[in-house]
Formats: C-alpha cells, sequence, structure tokens
C-alpha cells in the first residue's frame, strides 16, 4: 500500500478511536450495524463492499472510499470488478 493509502487509513482508524473513546455506545452501534450489514446474505459481503466504494464516491467521503476498496479487496475483489462498479 502506498504511504497517503495508509495515512488515510491511519487517520480513518483514529476518528473510531475518538468515537470509542466520548461516545462508545454509538461507536458499538455502528460496529455492530457494520458486522450485520457486511456478511454475505442474498449479495456477498465483496459486493456489498464494492457498493460502499460507490456510494463513497458519490458521498464524496475519501476515507471511506480508501477503507472500502481495502476491505473489497480483502475479500476477493478484482480490479476490474471495483472499476466497472465504478464507472
Amino acid at each position: 500500500m502506498t504511504d497517503d493509502v495508509e495515512k488515510t487509513l491511519k487517520s480513518f482508524m483514529k476518528h473510531f478511536g475518538a468515537l470509542n473513546r466520548d461516545i462508545p455506545d454509538a461507536r458499538n452501534a455502528f460496529t455492530d450495524l457494520q458486522k450485520t450489514v457486511h456478511k454475505d446474505g442474498a449479495l456477498s459481503a465483496k459486493f456489498k463492499e464494492i457498493i460502499c466504494i460507490v456510494a463513497s464516491i458519490l458521498s464524496p467521503c475519501e476515507e471511506c472510499m480508501v477503507y472500502h476498496t481495502k476491505q473489497a479487496i480483502t475479500l476477493g475483489a478484482t480490479r476490474e470488478e471495483i472499476m466497472e462498479a465504478c464507472s
């Protein structure tokens, strides 16, 4: 991963650390929601992450784009799948 991606992810995770410190109940609820929504169902977890990439682009949220792209790749998404979804 490039330094910019690592820096963005570190900033993103720092934000969630602050949420955990300041409003842990909300952070825990968000984490539970993520776990529930992003598991395989009628749509695969990989496809859901690709949808999140597109939503992040439309938002726009750079940190979200980086995070969801990393998650999608971890789940096996290819560059071609991500690029086609974003086109």
